[in-house]
Formats: structure tokens, C-alpha cells, sequence
């Protein structure tokens, strides 16, 4: 049991990092593109969201989903993903699950297929 939770905390120590981890098919964010990695969803126009854009690996359309979490491992949102036989497309405006935008910070998201998972950092920045 403690072995399990160490190794849930050093991973997501890595992730914070920003370390590249590679276990089984867990694929970095390299692997497809994350812009801006430090966002400001302040209704500005610039930088008000985080856009996810990465391979669909498995060119299937139903098996996917992304989340977003906190630096504690919460989950703070389900992500609505655009997927095509070729990429899965998502977006994040900063957010909760009742529609309310969270604080500064550091957040992980992670993007599942069937046969890989995406994942990494961005910043939201008030």
C-alpha cells in the first residue's frame, strides 16, 4: 500500500516538474502540442484558454476522455474532446466543475485513448 502511494506521489512530482515520464504507453506532452502552457482565462481575448491538440493514436472516436486535476490529484474538470480519426482536440478555459473559474496555480491534464495517455502541466495565471 505505501509502495503504491509513493509511487502515485512521485509521478505526479515528475509531472509538476515537468519531467518527461514514460511508463507502459504514457506518452508526454511532445507527443502532440499544449498552447499557451501558461494561460490567464481573464476574459482579455489573449490567452484566456489552454488548447490541447494531440495524435489519435487508436483513429477510433469513442473510448477517449481528458481531465484536468490539481496539484493534490483532485479532479477539477472533465474535458470536452473534439475527436477525428486523426487528432483529439480539447480546450480549457480555467474552470471547476460547477462552471467556476479556480485559482493560480499549476494543473495537470490528461488525455486517455484506449491505447496511450497524454499528459502534463500547464499554469493558470490570474
Amino acid at each position: 500500500m505505501m509502495k503504491k502511494k509513493l509511487k502515485r506521489h512521485v509521478l505526479w512530482l515528475a509531472l509538476v516538474m515537468g519531467l518527461v515520464v514514460f511508463a507502459g504507453n504514457y506518452l508526454a506532452a511532445g507527443d502532440g502540442q499544449v498552447s499557451p502552457r501558461i494561460f490567464t482565462p481573464n476574459d482579455d481575448g489573449v490567452n484566456d484558454e489552454v488548447n490541447f491538440t494531440f495524435p489519435n493514436p487508436d483513429r477510433e472516436k469513442m473510448s477517449q476522455w481528458g481531465r484536468i486535476y490539481d496539484i493534490q490529484g483532485r479532479r477539477i474538470c472533465d474535458l470536452i474532446l473534439d475527436v477525428t480519426n486523426e487528432e483529439i482536440k480539447s480546450a480549457w478555459g480555467g474552470v471547476n466543475l460547477a462552471g467556476e473559474v479556480v485559482r493560480s496555480g499549476i494543473y495537470i491534464y490528461q488525455i486517455k485513448t484506449s491505447t496511450k495517455v497524454f499528459n502534463g502541466t500547464v499554469i493558470l495565471a490570474k
